[in-house]
Formats: structure tokens, sequence, C-alpha cells
């Protein structure tokens, strides 16, 4: 009788879990999960560089940036250059270096097919950068 009392418990138990659902804000689609990523420093997190490439180097997977050459995920195209498309308060760039990390408010690394929105000259991935300059606190 013990043994049927506890297999009735644990039959229960089992029932109530496999009935729980998870909430929809919970779940995450898996592309937007590796090909996005935000960094949102803190003034005193920013003191401590001197570029805004050192402050990238290391931050967000799959990025790489060797002195001022930024690679996302690698070599991607072949005809079209390896860099990234650089966009600094909504405006296109070809160099970030005269990007001071004291005045970076965000940075969003934008990878794959998420980036084809800016068309094909993201094809090896956005970097975009707002700074408090062109931050409307408004």
């Amino acid at each position: 009788m013990k043994h049927i009392f506890t297999l009735i418990v644990i039959l229960l138990a089992a029932a109530s879990c496999a009935s729980q659902r998870i909430p929809p804000e919970s779940t995450k689609d898996p592309s937007e999960v590796n090909s996005r990523a935000r960094l949102n420093p803190g003034q005193n997190e920013l003191s401590g560089y001197t570029s805004v490439y050192e402050y990238l180097r290391g931050k967000v997977p799959g990025l790489i940036v060797e002195g001022t050459d930024v690679y996302i995920r690698g070599i991607s195209t072949v005809n079209s250059g390896t860099a990234p498309m650089f966009i600094v308060d909504g405006v296109e760039v070809q160099d970030i270096s005269n990007v001071r990390p004291q005045e970076i408010v965000g940075v969003e690394v934008i990878k794959d097919a998420s980036a084809s929105i800016y068309g094909f000259r993201a094809a090896n991935g956005v970097i975009k950068i707002s700074t408090n300059r062109g931050y409307n606190k408004d």
C-alpha cells in the first residue's frame, strides 16, 4: 500500500509539471539570440579605454578587433571587403577612430541576416554606435 501511494504522488507531480506552460515573453527566436548584441556601458566602464577599438575588443562573441581592423565572424565576402558597416548616431561612416569611448551611450552589433535591412553594404555586419552628442534626452 505504501508503494502505491508513493507511485500516485509521483505521477501527480509529473502530471502537474507537464501541464505548465512557458510564457511567450521568456522564449526567444533562435535567430535573434546570436545575430544581435547590445552594449550599454556605464560611464565608469568607459573611462579606462583610449580608443573605441579597445573597448569593443572581447565584448561581443564573433567580433574580432585587430588594431583598427574589425571583422564580424571572420572574412565573410570575397569581393566587397571585410569591414562591417559603421553607423554613428544614425549616419554611415567609414571609420570610427574619431569616436571617443567616453562619448559612447550604446553599441549594437548586428550580424547575419538581421543586417540585411541596411542593404548589401551590410553583408559583413553592422556596428551601430550611439554617442551622447547625438543622443536626444527628451
